[in-house]
């Protein structure tokens, strides 16, 4: 009888012991999952604070919109004078404010390729002669030729041309006078000036 309960009281205390390691086994593996679950979420934070400073980038880069303009003559310039800026005030589309209708210029926002169209049209029997203008540089020119010999004809020609400005680049159009004794430049929106960015650098 006494050996059966030496025994019983063995068996219990190995049972305990056992259990005793479960449970510290148990106890070990949760403080690693604590840990590694620590570890996450300090990566989430880190994630997540990237993303707020890659977003505040994004949103404070200037003119991250498209840039794009175009702008008609209104009225008719008559005998437009030798190097005339000229001010295409009928704004259509001036998506950046880049476009200055007051003094017929556009500033590059950004530095980048951009595409400028040029429109003129002249008056009959006389000719218009605009050139296309960066920083005070002949780019490109078009010209409308009327003579004496067409006086009820009016004459359009285009010009495009593709330039590669820096931020604060100034690109207008100018009058060079050198096709007959006064030029005219026609409004009513038949003269017109348009640029648009074609891709950032």
């Amino acid at each position: 009888m006494l050996r059966y309960l030496i025994l019983a009281i063995a068996t219990s205390c190995f049972q305990y012991g056992s259990l005793a390691a479960d449970v510290d086994q148990l106890q070990q593996e949760v403080n690693s999952l604590k840990s590694q679950m620590g570890q996450l979420q300090q990566t989430i934070q880190q994630m997540q604070t990237q993303l707020n400073a890659s977003s505040a980038l994004v949103h404070s880069v200037p003119h991250a919109q498209p840039i794009a303009f175009t702008a008609h003559l209104s009225k008719t310039i008559v005998s437009i004078q030798e190097h005339h800026h000229v001010s295409f005030d009928n704004v259509i589309t001036n998506i950046g404010g880049a476009y200055n209708k007051e003094t017929g210029h556009f500033v590059a926002p950004v530095f980048g390729t951009y595409a400028f169209f040029v429109t003129a049209t002249n008056t009959p029997g006389h000719s218009t002669s605009l050139t296309l203008m960066k920083n005070g540089q002949w780019q490109s020119v078009t010209l409308a030729h009327g003579t004496a010999s067409t006086p009820s004809q009016w004459e359009t020609s285009t010009m495009c041309a593709m330039l590669l400005l820096n931020e604060g680049d100034e690109v207008w159009v100018q009058n060079e006078s050198k096709f007959s004794t006064t030029e005219d430049l026609d409004g009513y929106n038949y003269s017109s000036y348009s640029g648009f960015l074609i891709q950032r650098l």
